[in-house]
This record gives C-alpha cells, structure tokens and sequence, in this order.
C-alpha cells in the first residue's frame, strides 16, 4: 500500500523550507496518469521521489496537473528533426509528408493549453536522462564533448551555478566519466545532469535547438521552470520560422 503524505525539511541556498511528499496515488491523481506512471515517473528520475519501505513518495513540489491526455513520445529521429524544423532546417532526409506533419505538429503545439508538457512527451525519446556527481564543474563547463542545455543554457534564464546540464554524445560518456571522475548519483546528490544521444546526427553541434532546450526545462517538472520553457515555445514555434 502507498504511504500517505508526510512533511520533511531541506536545506538550500536560501535557509530552510518545508515541502509535502505525496503518495503514488495521490500524485496520480493531482497529474491525471495511473500510479504505474508515476511510479515509470520516479524510476527514471524524471519527477523527485524516494522509496520507503515497500512504497514510493513523490516530492509535491515536483507534480503538475495534466490537462487531458498526453500524446505518444515521437522517434528520436522525428523528434530532433521537429527541434531543428523551428530552426530552420531544411530537413531533406524527410520526405514531403512527414515535413508537413511536422510543420502542423509546430502550428499546433503554441495552441495547446499545456504547450510544455505536450512537447515533453513528444520529445520524451529524444535523450537518456543520466544523472551523476561530480567534483569539479568548472572544469566540466569548459569540455567541448558537453553542448549546454537546460538550467545551464543562458537562454533558460535561471542561476543554476551549483549545477550543470549539458548534451553529450553516448560515444563520448565513458571517456567523460573517466576523464572528470564522474560517479552514478541520486536525485538529492547529483551536480550533473547528462542528456545522453544515440545517434551523431542528433547531437547539438552548437547551442541546442530551443525546443530541446524547452523540453529540457519542462522536464524538471517545477512551475519556474515550465513557465521559461513555455516562454521559449511561444517564441520559437508560435514565430512560424
């Protein structure tokens, strides 16, 4: 059976604040999924939880209300080609059907009521989410192998100085994780959050596209966050370009 809800403390930058962790049921309840989602949610990281006992807690901080059903996740390969659609490529690897869906997906997307959560969905397969610790960031922040992305790309507008996530090619990870003593971490430990990609031609060679960008925000789950990264849909997508 889950547990019910239960008060904790943290500590941050700022001093101390309280913060509710809510049952599986309850945070299937306030999204609007089955608790088997939310419990897929916590496992991969993508929403805070903890396990106690035989049960999962959910920070609440961490659940947002779903309005309706979110769609299916796209291919990595349809889901970096609708990023880079926004930024103007030309996508001739596609053929004239799947350029024009794409081209509706993005007309539509500025039109939904929840803009942010939908593209996470449909950009869900985009990356692998890994999270690790590491000691010297600094130094990190300096490695070509990493292209910025999420709280740490400046067009995310957030001060995320104690933190860093970053693109990385999966053929690059093991080198990185030698190379910077990087070690597997939780959600309370991590000072490192990698989107790792499969396939090189979806690897940012540059500053990511601003929908990639923008999944990455929606995907912490916090409203800062999801509001920024509405922002950037609106401006990217609803510009037509």
């Amino acid at each position: 059976m889950d547990l019910g809800h239960s008060a904790l403390h943290l500590s941050t930058d700022y001093g101390i604040y309280v913060y509710m962790e809510v049952s599986v049921l309850e945070a299937a309840a306030i999204m609007n999924v089955s608790p088997r989602r939310v419990r897929e949610l916590v496992r991969e990281q993508r929403i805070p939880g903890r396990r106690v006992g035989g049960a999962w807690l959910v920070d609440a901080g961490g659940v947002r209300p779903t309005r309706g059903r979110l769609p299916r996740p796209m291919s990595a390969r349809n889901a970096w080609a609708l990023a880079q659609l926004v930024e103007g490529a030309s996508l001739e690897h596609l053929s004239p059907s799947e350029r024009w869906r794409l081209r509706e997906m993005r007309n539509a997307l500025v039109h939904r009521d929840n803009p942010e959560q939908v593209l996470e969905a449909w950009l869900r397969k985009r990356a692998d989410r890994v999270l690790r610790a590491a000691s010297d960031l600094a130094r990190l922040r300096d490695d070509p192998r990493l292209v910025p992305t999420g709280v740490s790309d400046p067009r995310s507008q957030m001060a995320a100085a104690q933190l860093l996530e970053a693109y990385v090619h999966t053929a690059d990870v093991n080198d990185l994780q030698l190379d910077h003593l990087l070690v597997p971490a939780n959600v309370a430990d991590a000072n490192l959050v990698l989107h790792v990609v499969d396939e090189p031609a979806h690897m940012p060679s540059g500053p990511a596209p601003r929908l990639a960008l923008a999944a990455d925000l929606a995907e912490w789950g916090s409203w800062r966050e999801s509001n920024r990264a509405r922002e950037i849909i609106e401006a990217a997508a609803g510009s037509g370009s």
